[in-house]
């Protein structure tokens, strides 16, 4: 049936705004619809309807006729044979190309003796019979060029993909440009060089550029500046030595670009404002200079993510930046901006990471950053910031990253900082902050950098029960006022190191008993759920108790619940001023320091799920304060020393799970004479037998189980691992 006049001026209007516009086009029922930036489809308005009413009937005549055609052609078989030099064109392209690896690999399906549109994979054909998409991403074309590819046999191409493929040589400029129907071009990943042809800038149609990680080279076309329509172009990584031409700001369309990891001076020009509908832009890692023009931030409302970093731009950030209200992304850093942080900043309410770290930026942290409630990650460190960190900071209660390390920040750290509860990365080091340092209600830390601080008073260290990983960072030995050093329950491996001599507060005993008259105490508490008010909440004798009032006579270590091993170092009993100590639940070896009643005022002692061995020194029962002892679950032997502060000790599980172990408590009793430590080894391996041929079989039948552990070694070690590390958390 023939179409109504109103049908028809909508199409009319339509195909106008169609041919005008620069969003995404999709056919509708009756012509084609413009899809809005939501990418919904709208139908054409039909606001002056009554002007196209006025031309001649024959014009009117050839649209409805153009008009049954395309509602006919649409009706038409989408699977017709394309043309036969279409077909030829491609059939000839593949005889170029390595072989196909397999009957399954894509180009196994292109036959002559097979439909093209209907049995082509990767081919796909529009109303018309004519190919319009070739989509090889991937496909391993390795050796094969796109000289090759007759492109002036198909006319009607719209969109071809062939990314990833290793194609090498030169893009084809005279071909290329006879698609004049091309929307989308994609050959990145590939091994093309030659530069970008200027011939790309006669592709009317075109709406999306993708050449990125190529080995092109050359200089950026001044011509893609005549690219109205396009909407992305992405150059990321092409070996491109050039400058911005001024031209690309005619690209009004254009949504994304990105020219980063290039060798790309220069400046970056005003111009680039009439990109009005710009929403991600990344020109990171190049060797850009002068200033970020202003008017970029005034002409692109739209802009969610700016990338500029790993540049040499000068300056001072512009205040325009405020107007980019739909900001979630600013990236600086690495460049040499000088000046404030501006204010302006605090009103991008959507920003979700702020990094202007590494340049040369003054003055102190404005407090507006604390209306950035969605920020995540918050770097300024390596630049010249004064002043106090703004108790304001606290409010940003989702910040994951804070890293404010080498300024020149100073004063006391707010307290309201204790509130970043999903913090798990905090960098204050190099700075000249002093007093109590915040607690950090979090279980989420993996990462804290406080050293080169001038914390030189910090005595309480609390790190307990966070995800921190690594060895025992040396910087803490540092901290020579440390009287309480507590990492237990993170993921520390390594060793004890063996410079803890150096905290020399831990070597004499401490005498002050009001500590407010003296020096004023510095803690760090990074453990969930407590509050300080002189009281300090420690594992002692293996339960958790609070000390409040005289925690200056509080030193202690513990290194629980870890995966550190090695032996335990004879070093740490020179730190006689410990009243306790605790390092089990690790992977420590050897044995037990035989000066270990140098720790005259040691109370509590856990030593208990490790692997450590040889005999229990006698010295141990000189420790004459001791009143918690715990050297269960190890591989001791021998006969347990008695006399002194031991006779006090009689609960028999203090040494339970130590094979080779005899006396008192104990019900096991030990011969009189030499074969004494012979006996008890007999015994011991009797008893490892029995517990290793258990554990054997256990592993025997859980192989069984998971066959395919057994032929995969990587499996099998990471199971096994994992199993262990289990078993460790489950023991905490």
């Amino acid at each position: 049936m023939l179409l109504d006049r109103s049908r028809q001026q909508r199409w009319r209007v339509g195909q106008r705004r169609a041919a005008n516009s620069s969003e995404p086009l999709v056919k509708g029922q009756w012509g084609i619809h413009v899809l809005d930036q939501e990418g919904l489809s709208s139908a054409p308005s039909c606001r002056g309807c009554h002007r196209h009413g006025r031309r001649s009937r024959n014009h009117t005549a050839a649209l409805l006729l153009y008009a049954l055609t395309l509602v006919l052609t649409r009706a038409s078989s989408s699977t017709a044979s394309p043309p036969a030099a279409e077909a030829r064109a491609l059939l000839r392209w593949k005889s170029t190309l390595p072989p196909p690896r397999s009957t399954t690999a894509p180009l196994s399906s292109w036959s002559p003796a097979t439909a093209a549109c209907a049995s082509w994979a990767g081919v796909t054909c529009g109303a018309d019979g004519r190919v319009a998409g070739v989509a090889l991403p991937g496909v391993g074309l390795a050796g094969g060029t796109l000289a090759a590819l007759d492109l002036t046999a198909l006319p009607a191409l719209a969109s071809l993909n062939l990314s990833g493929n290793g194609l090498a040589g030169a893009i084809p400029a005279a071909a290329v440009s006879s698609l004049t129907s091309l929307v989308s071009l994609d050959l990145s990943n590939n091994a093309l060089t030659g530069g970008v042809p200027p011939a790309l800038g006669t592709l009317p149609a075109l709406r999306v550029l993708v050449l990125r990680d190529n080995p092109l080279g050359g200089a950026i076309p001044a011509s893609l500046g005549r690219l109205r329509a396009l909407e992305r172009l992405d150059l990321q990584a092409a070996g491109l030595v050039s400058t911005l031409p001024p031209e690309m700001g005619n690209m009004a369309s254009l949504r994304f670009l990105d020219l980063s990891a290039n060798n790309i001076s220069g400046g970056l020009p005003p111009a680039f404002a009439g990109m009005k509908k710009m929403i991600e832009f990344y020109l990171s890692r190049n060797r850009l200079s002068g200033t970020i023009p202003p008017e970029i931030f005034n002409n692109w409302p739209d802009l969610t993510l700016l990338y500029l970093h790993y540049n040499s731009f000068t300056g001072t950030i512009p205040p325009e930046i405020g107007e980019a209200k739909k900001l979630r992304r600013l990236s600086l850093f690495s460049n040499n901006l000088t000046g404030v942080i501006p204010a302006e900043i605090g009103g991008l309410a959507s920003l979700q990471m702020l990094h202007l770290g590494q340049n040369g930026l003054t003055g102190p942290i404005p407090f507006y950053l604390g209306n950035l409630t969605q920020l995540v990650i918050l770097v300024l460190s390596f630049n010249n910031l004064t002043g106090m960190v703004p108790a304001e900071i606290g409010r940003l209660t989702v910040l994951q990253d804070l890293d404010l390390n080498n300024n020149q920040l100073e004063g006391e750290l707010p307290a309201s900082l204790s509130m970043l509860k999903d913090l798990n990365y905090l960098s204050l080091g190099s700075n000249s902050f002093v007093g109590t340092v915040p607690d950090f209600a979090s279980r989420k830390l993996v990462s804290v950098e406080l050293y080169g601080s001038r914390l030189p008073l910090l005595r309480f260290l609390r790190l307990r029960s966070n995800m921190f990983n690594g060895s025992i960072p040396l910087q803490l030995l540092q901290l020579s006022h440390l009287q309480l050093l507590d990492l237990s329950s993170n993921n520390f491996d390594g060793h004890i190191p063996r410079a803890l001599t150096s905290l020399t507060s831990m070597v004499q005993p401490q005498t002050e008993l009001n500590m407010r008259s003296t020096v004023r105490h510095q803690i760090l508490h990074l453990e969930a759920n407590f509050y300080y008010d002189d009281r300090l909440y420690v594992n002692w004798k293996m339960q958790t108790y609070e000390f409040q009032g005289v925690i200056a006579l509080m030193t202690g270590i513990d290194l629980s619940g870890n995966f550190i091993g090695g032996e335990i170092p004879t070093e740490l009993t020179n730190l006689q001023g410990l009243r306790f100590l605790n390092l089990s639940r690790n992977y420590l070896s050897g044995t037990i320091p035989e000066n270990i009643g140098d720790l005259k005022l040691l109370e509590s002692l856990d030593l208990s799920w490790n692997e450590l061995s040889g005999h229990i020194p006698s010295g141990i029962s000189e420790l004459i304060s001791l009143s918690s002892l715990n050297l269960s679950s190890n591989m001791l032997s021998g006969e347990i020393p008695t006399g002194k502060q031991l006779q006090t000790l009689a609960d028999p599980s203090i040494y339970s799970n130590n094979f080779g172990l005899c006396g008192s408590p104990l019900s096991i009793s030990c011969p009189n004479g030499s074969s004494v430590q012979i006996l008890d080894r007999s015994k011991e391996f009797e008893g490892l037998y029995v517990y290793y041929s258990i554990i054997a079989g256990a592993v025997f039948g859980l192989w069984l189980w998971l066959g395919s552990l057994v032929f995969f070694a990587p499996w099998r070690i990471s199971f096994l691992y994992y199993i262990d590390f289990i078993h460790r958390k489950l023991m905490r």
